[in-house]
């Protein structure tokens, strides 16, 4: 009988370690498939409001300048301002992405590429931010599971639900396609919420409090909705890192690779901009350009809603297009995805949310995770405010890419909850969430195909 016991266990655990080889494999297919369907995107997107990227004509001036040796470009340049509002991305110091994909660009400038090439090659910049946030949301993600289940194939299944979900959530796939400042941020949103889950979990070493600085750097040079992360991961960090107990010897040395990272590539642009326009955010100078430009008979380019953010809510369609473009818009706000398409999205983020909160005692076990729970939670409430207090008093933007960096939780969050429904997890489980992955990367494929094969999307031409 106890051989019979033995045997029959050798069998299950020889069933789980195949089970993790093949969950290992589907996670690289779904990178790889990840970077291809981008790849794709970024030699097929234009430049039009029907097949371009929101801003990237603008976003694109200041790599443009780099390549051409304008290696700190100031917003009173002319190269780097638009033909719209006397605007410029420069007043700003969010530099970052503008800087990596001036590298891309001049690598292909360099090889003897075409205007027209150099200029699509800045967008892999985006897919490069794009794998990475993809990366550190299923550590992230793979690293709860682990903690809380025991289990290494539940892990990996979660990994690759986050992987699947997050990759090919069509407005990420999008943003991972064209020169923009949102898929910058985003990238550092999720490496905060991975170093967190680490480190909160298992404890400080250099390497966490290294990637916590990376994400904190990466966060605050990529768009001001963000910094309700960068927030959080400070002072999460700071607690969790005085509360533990590493050595103390060490304890001042964590601190000072975390908060190193950051002063050492964020400060520099900050105090550029008190220099130079003596405005440390570059706000002011930004309004003053486009002051300059109304007082010179320009047209009105900004809208704000100013009946207030309760009317906003309430009388406009600011919430249903906010949500729909969360999801999936291509264009600038041209295209966007069907409706129904939509609700799969949704709807799998619900059923997520709602077996991740019927498992709250297991994946919020332990003080560190509910306090990043709640961190997130109250991130994502001031990331939403921020886009709600730009429409009502800058100009109204009702698009989904101003609270993109919600993203990240939200699937942290929901591939947690998917998994937990495959608690053996049997065959039948692991066909049904087969079909249900399918269902969401074949969707935002079809998306991005038969869009861009039907309007003729023929990528940039210069």
């Amino acid at each position: 009988m106890g051989a019979e016991h033995l045997k029959e266990a050798v069998v299950k655990a020889d069933a789980r370690v195949g089970l993790c080889r093949a969950l290992t494999v589907v996670r690289v297919a779904l990178l790889v498939g990840f970077v291809t369907l981008c790849l794709w995107n970024v030699f097929h997107i234009g430049l039009g409001v029907m097949d371009g990227g929101p801003d990237e004509a603008m976003r694109a001036l200041l790599p443009q300048a780099m390549v051409n040796g304008n290696l700190l470009p100031s917003g009173y340049d002319q190269e780097v301002i638009y033909s719209l509002g006397n605007w410029s991305y420069a007043f700003y110091p969010q530099m970052l992405g503008a800087y990596a994909s001036a590298f891309f660009m001049k690598v292909a400038q360099l090889l003897g590429g075409s205007e027209s090439l150099v200029f699509t090659s800045g967008r892999f910049a985006s897919v490069l931010f794009g794998l990475i946030a993809v990366i550190c949301c299923e550590k992230a993600v793979c690293f709860v599971s682990r903690r809380a289940t025991g289990s290494e194939a539940r892990a990996r299944l979660a990994g690759c639900i986050a992987t699947a979900m997050l990759a090919f959530w069509p407005q990420f796939a999008f943003l991972s396609s064209y020169m923009n400042n949102d898929i910058v941020a985003l990238c550092g949103v999720s490496m905060i919420v991975c170093a967190l889950a680490l480190g909160m979990g298992e404890g400080w070493d250099y390497r966490r409090s290294a990637l916590l600085g990376a994400g904190v750097t990466v966060s605050a040079l990529g768009y001001w909705n963000s910094y309700g992360f960068v927030l959080m991961g400070i002072a999460l960090y700071l607690y969790s890192c005085l509360t533990q107990r590493p050595l103390e010897a060490t304890r001042g040395r964590l601190v000072a690779v975390a908060a190193g990272i950051p002063a050492v590539c964020v400060l520099p642009f900050f105090v550029v901009n008190l220099v130079r326009y003596h405005d440390l955010l570059g706000m002011s100078a930004f309004r003053e350009a486009y002051s300059r430009w109304l007082a010179d008979g320009g047209e009105v380019l900004q809208h704000p809603y100013e009946q207030g953010i309760r009317s906003l809510l309430l009388d406009t369609d600011w919430v249903l297009s906010t949500t729909r473009s969360f999801v999936g818009f291509l264009g600038y706000m041209a295209v966007p995805m069907p409706f129904i398409f939509c609700l799969l999205y949704l709807g799998t983020a619900g059923v997520g949310l709602g077996a991740f909160f019927s498992h709250r005692r297991e994946f919020l076990a332990t003080k560190g995770s509910r306090l990043i729970f709640v961190g997130s939670l109250l991130a994502c409430v001031l990331c939403i405010y921020l886009s709600l207090y730009y429409s009502t008093r800058v100009d109204l933007q009702a698009q989904g890419r101003y609270v993109i960096y919600c993203l990240v939780p939200l699937v942290v969050s929901a591939s947690l909850g998917v998994s937990s429904l495959a608690d053996g997890p049997t065959r039948s489980q692991l066909v049904g969430l087969a079909v249900l992955m399918a269902l969401l990367i074949g969707s935002c494929v079809w998306f991005f195909v038969s869009t861009a094969l039907g309007a003729g999307w023929v990528g940039v031409v210069l």
